[in-house]
Parts: structure tokens; C-alpha cells; sequence
């Protein structure tokens, strides 16, 4: 055989090769996405015999080299199937799915945890035609022969703008007392300063899976996905949001205290936020004597518990109706 020859048949050789590679990979790509996804939504999942079984499988998968997998697919899986003899092509195959199967699943894993609930929230009210203006501060509120006219804003690159609309509802949390006293309403809201501490969770970790309370320290303790949320003390400090790390840190102690395998003491996220408190520690939901203005607000410590529900007696409410709920909602007469 000649150089040339030899040259022609390596060629050859390796153009084969290529085609058999190319195939081979799109293949494994097409098989594995599906089977990545079904192992992404597992690794989520909040039940161990679930969970557990699939980050085993990853783990393994992604710590041994290809050709290894390989090598056992071949190998190995013939003889747990029977001993049938395994083609060379498929046994590549069923191997590249599995590894990369493996790869694609944390990364859809990771995809979905990267996008906050919240996030997932506002995806479905925009779809329901929500417009959300962000950086937007509120100068005051106008009004024009008994009704609001405008509420006039400094846009997100500070320019005064005016919103007009049908109606009008506010929802400031502990600012919504120093956003209606300039037209006259005054609100028996006052904002209590409330502290939480956030810990990221990982498999192996051992945390409560329902929502508990500390009753001798006023401590709450939520499970929220892969996270653990502990929140309590109640501060009078006025409007003022800097954290006081030692109260904080007291939130910490405690947790680790009930929950020493509950993450990374040293991990823990702090946050400081107002609660907008009532005397009566009931929300203020309803029509105030503005026709065309509306309350939804002093929720205090029980925000989100209420959200669903006071967001829905309003709707009822803007709508002319009457709220299911039996409470005392502004505006509002029960025959």
C-alpha cells in the first residue's frame, strides 16, 4: 500500500468516524433532554425517596469518567438484563444519554431555582395586562371635586408624571398612613420592625418541613423550598430599616439550637423589614369615603398569609360585589 493509499484510507477512516460521532451525539442529546427534565423536577421534590435516589444517580454519573460509563454499559448491563448481547452503537448510546442526562438535569435544576417565585408571579400578572413600575416614588394624591384625580410620581428617571385611572388602591404596607394624611385619612397603622434570617438548604440537611412557632421565644419558622426562613422580635423603631445584627444573630442561636443540622450557621442571610401593625391587628381592606379609592393594607405580621384572600375580598369589592369573608371590610353592607 502506498502513502497515498494510506492517506486516502486514513481519511476515510476519520470522516466515518465523524459522521458516526455527530449521529451518535445529536441522538443522545434528543434522548437525554426529556429524561434531564424528568430528573430535574425529582431533584426538586421535597419527599426523600425521591429526591435522594435521583442526586445519588447525578452524583455517581457526573463524578466517573465517560468512557467508564461506557465500559460498565457494555460490560455490565448485558449481564443485569440477561446476558443479551448489547450493539456496539446502542451501548454508546444508552451511556452518552445517561451522562449527559446527568449534566442537563442540574442545569435545569438550576434554572428553575435561579428564577424566584416572585418572579414566576409577576410573569403570570403581566400576562393578564399588569404593567409594573419599579423605582417609582409617589409625591402625593390629588383630588378633583370629591374623587382622586391623579396620583402624581417621579418616574424612574425622576420626572414628575401624573397616573390617572378609574381607581385607585393603596397598598404601602407602613407607609400607607404617610401617603393618605395629606388628604385627610388618617390610618391606625404604626410600622413595627421585625427581623427574619434566611438558610439556604442542601440534600442531607435536616430541617422542618412545615410552618412552626416558637411560642416562648415568638419565633416563627417556615420551610420555603430549599430554604429555611426563622423570623420574630417586634422592634418600635419609627421608619428606620438598619438591621441590628444582634437581634439577628438571636434568631440564629435559636434556630441551631432546635435545628443543629439546619445548614450553615455561618450562611445565614439577615433581613429587617416594617410590619405594618393595627391596633386591633386586623387588616384594613375596603372603600374609603373617596369613592374611587381603596385600602388594602395593615396586614401586620400575616402579609402573605392574607394576600390571596384580602386581594380577592377587593377585587369582589371593585366590582360592586359583596366579599365572601365574613369581616368588617370598609364600605362595604352586609344585608
Amino acid at each position: 500500500m502506498t502513502p497515498s493509499q494510506l492517506l486516502d484510507n486514513l481519511l476515510s477512516l476519520i470522516l466515518a468516524l465523524l459522521r458516526y460521532n455527530v449521529v451518535l451525539t445529536a441522538l443522545a442529546i434528543v434522548l437525554a433532554f426529556p429524561i434531564a427534565s424528568l430528573l430535574a423536577l425529582g431533584r426538586l421534590s421535597r419527599y426523600r425517596l425521591i429526591c435522594y435516589p435521583i442526586a445519588a444517580y447525578i452524583n455517581l454519573l457526573r463524578s466517573s469518567p465517560l468512557l467508564m460509563v461506557m465500559f460498565w454499559t457494555y460490560y455490565t448491563f448485558p449481564m443485569l438484563v440477561g446476558g443479551a448481547n448489547l450493539n456496539v452503537f446502542y451501548a454508546a448510546l444508552l451511556a452518552l444519554t445517561a451522562f449527559e442526562a446527568a449534566y442537563f438535569a442540574e442545569f435545569i435544576r438550576t434554572g428553575i431555582q435561579s428564577i424566584h417565585r416572585d418572579q414566576r408571579l409577576a410573569a403570570l400578572a403581566r400576562r393578564q395586562g399588569v404593567q409594573f413600575r419599579f423605582n417609582v416614588s409617589v409625591n402625593r394624591i390629588e383630588l378633583d371635586a370629591g374623587r382622586v384625580s391623579r396620583v402624581v410620581i417621579d418616574d424612574e428617571v425622576g420626572i414628575e408624571e401624573s397616573v390617572r385611572a378609574d381607581a385607585f388602591v393603596v397598598a404601602l404596607g407602613s407607609y400607607s398612613r404617610l401617603a393618605l394624611r395629606s388628604i385627610g385619612i388618617s390610618l391606625p397603622i404604626y410600622p413595627v420592625k421585625g427581623y427574619s434570617i434566611t438558610i439556604a438548604l442542601k440534600p442531607g440537611d435536616e430541617a422542618p418541613t412545615v410552618s412552626l412557632t416558637d411560642h416562648e421565644r415568638k419565633i416563627v419558622i417556615s420551610r420555603l423550598g430549599d430554604r429555611l426562613r426563622v423570623a420574630g422580635t417586634a422592634e418600635l423603631a419609627g421608619y428606620d430599616t438598619e438591621i441590628n445584627e444582634m437581634r439577628c444573630e438571636v434568631l440564629v442561636k435559636r434556630c441551631f439550637e432546635l435545628f443543629p443540622k439546619a445548614g450553615k450557621l455561618e450562611a445565614a442571610q439577615y433581613w429587617t423589614g416594617l410590619r405594618p401593625a393595627t391596633p386591633s391587628n386586623l387588616p384594613i381592606i375596603g372603600r374609603t369615603r373617596f369613592p374611587n379609592l381603596y385600602l388594602n393594607t395593615g396586614h401586620g405580621t400575616l402579609g402573605w398569609t392574607m394576600a390571596c384572600g384580602a386581594g380577592r375580598a377587593l377585587a369582589d369589592i371593585l366590582c360592586g360585589k359583596t366579599p365572601e369573608p365574613d369581616f368588617r371590610f370598609l364600605g362595604v353592607e352586609r344585608s
